[in-house]
């Protein structure tokens, strides 16, 4: 006896935020970040060697002198190894980037292929992306057919009294 009544219980109080939201979350941090101008694409990744210094010429060439978040996609061992020695890079797949993060870091650059990879996670209905057309040609608008006359509805027939009426 003399156990605690009704006492803690280990409870996992965690919460999985919808996909929707998340990517929603997502596409308005990279709209920030392009609106700052804190945004940059290169062509792609080519480091001679893995040594950190390589990754930072590189990104003193992109003029970068706060936090970097890089993105990536397809394996790049040199990049990979070179960024995990500086404090203020982080290196992510297109696929594992976090709102969170885009904002966290002061620059974001993605290389092509990653743009690519994002364009198409970011598209709820995966819709083929568009270019933009200089001119547009309307088509001719549709004949209309006329209307055939609508048939009148009729009322429901009254309902019986389930009793009948009270004599007097």
């Amino acid at each position: 006896h003399g156990g605690t009544v009704h006492g803690p219980r280990p409870r996992d109080y965690s919460y999985a935020l919808p996909k929707k939201i998340l990517l929603g979350a997502l596409r308005s941090a990279l709209s920030a970040k392009l609106a700052e101008e804190k945004l940059t694409v290169v062509d792609g990744w080519q480091l001679d060697s893995h040594k950190t210094s390589g990754l930072v010429s590189a990104l003193d060439k992109l003029s970068f002198t706060k936090s970097a978040l890089l993105v990536s996609h397809g394996e790049n061992r040199n990049l990979e190894l070179a960024s995990r020695n500086i404090e203020s890079v982080k290196l992510v797949a297109p696929n594992a980037l976090q709102p969170y993060d885009v904002l966290k870091h002061d620059r974001l650059v993605l290389s092509k292929d990653a743009v690519a990879r994002l364009i198409r996670s970011l598209d709820p209905e995966k819709k083929p992306i568009e270019a933009p057309h200089v001119e547009t040609i309307a088509p001719a608008p549709a004949a209309k057919k006329e209307a055939a006359p609508k048939a009148e509805a009729k009322k429901p027939a009254a309902k019986k009294a389930a009793k009948p009426a009270a004599k007097k």
